[in-house]
């Protein structure tokens, strides 16, 4: 089924979004985000709620959410050791 321009809109932003919660909290970096990694869903949730130590915000979701995948070329930053996937 095709999307309209808000749900892909939702979609780039929650991708965004989670990206830079997870970089700010563990200093993740996916390191291979591309579409084949990129799963979408159907979802009745209408918001989605991300924040970090200084920010809050919330995205619609228009009826999609977005799920990240293959964790590979992946690396979280505990403190001072980096672990790769």
């Amino acid at each position: 089924p095709s999307m309209d321009i808000f749900q892909s809109l939702s979609l780039v932003l929650q991708t965004a979004s989670a990206l830079a919660v997870a970089e700010c909290a563990f200093g993740f970096e996916h390191r291979d985000l591309h579409l084949g990694n990129w799963l979408i869903r159907p979802t009745e949730k209408q918001w989605l709620s991300y924040s970090t130590r200084q920010w809050r915000w919330s995205i619609p979701t228009f009826g999609v959410q977005a799920f990240l995948i293959d964790f590979t070329m992946s690396r979280i930053q505990i403190g001072q050791c980096y672990i790769r996937y």
